[in-house]
């Protein structure tokens, strides 16, 4: 963020409510897990806050904190939506930025981006769009597949498979693009 790379960073905060936002942003941010500047700046979700609470808020006073004892450093805090289907990320520094906060109004530009797609029960001769490889909620072997499929009018529609050799195809190549349909039952059928 602000064309600063993570090695400016004195302080860092990684949202911790849960170990795979800790995760996630240290891999993302090239972080080690074992970092020495340590990925929290409050302890924790155990020490501080809570999902969904006033988490950042915490992480963000003892940021300041040490951001005023240590003027010219820079802090780095992360959250997330609850889920981690939205994440966030700033950086903060006693420093005046080199350029000012711009405020732009995104009307137009999101005006012009793709609805959602009308959901279908079923796609006969469609594409698979996101796919995933799950347990079996029976076996736990790993043998599910899930897939969102597309139809050529853009509808979709997700269905699912148990099938030990589909799972294992879908692990070692690609499922996205490959030919696919899903009947009203919700059985998926790959075409590779």
């Amino acid at each position: 963020a602000g064309g600063l790379g993570v090695g400016a960073v004195a302080s860092v905060d990684l949202y911790s409510c849960f170990p795979a936002a800790v995760q996630l942003y240290a891999a993302a941010l090239g972080l080690p897990l074992d970092d020495p500047r340590r990925l929290t700046v409050t302890g924790g979700m155990t020490f501080a806050g809570g999902p969904l609470n006033n988490y950042v808020l915490g992480a963000m006073a003892e940021l300041a904190r040490r951001l005023r004892a240590a003027p010219g450093t820079v802090g780095l805090s992360t959250s997330v939506s609850g889920s981690f289907v939205k994440q966030g990320l700033g950086t903060w520094s006693t420093d005046a930025p080199e350029r000012p906060f711009v405020h732009a109004d995104l009307s137009v530009e999101v005006a012009g981006v793709d609805v959602a797609r009308p959901l279908v029960d079923a796609v006969a001769d469609g594409t698979v769009v996101a796919c995933t490889v799950t347990p079996d909620p029976v076996t736990r072997a790993v043998a599910r597949v899930v897939a969102v499929v597309e139809g050529p009018a853009g509808e979709r529609t997700v269905g699912a498979v148990v099938d030990e050799d589909v799972a294992a195809w879908a692990m070692a190549d690609e499922p996205v693009g490959a030919p696919a349909a899903v009947d009203a039952d919700g059985t998926l059928s790959l075409r590779a």
